[in-house]
């Protein structure tokens, strides 16, 4: 079984809307389409394909 961890930077905009101790909801974002510092390629194609699956799915962060 595979156990690597994977890191990204998320931007997080606006404020934290607290539900509670562990748990808040805020808009971020996770990615950006074209060229990226950690040498992926993200086309318009891709990009609209994730954006389909992306909405309100939860992000886990630690800060």
């Amino acid at each position: 079984m595979n156990k690597e961890l994977y890191e990204f930077p998320v931007t997080v905009y606006g404020s934290l809307e607290k539900y509670n101790e562990v748990l808040s909801k805020a808009r971020c974002r996770i990615f950006y389409k074209y060229e990226n510092r950690n040498g992926t390629y993200i086309t318009d194609a891709f990009a609209e394909k994730l954006l389909q699956s992306l909405p309100y799915a939860p992000i886990k962060g630690i800060y």
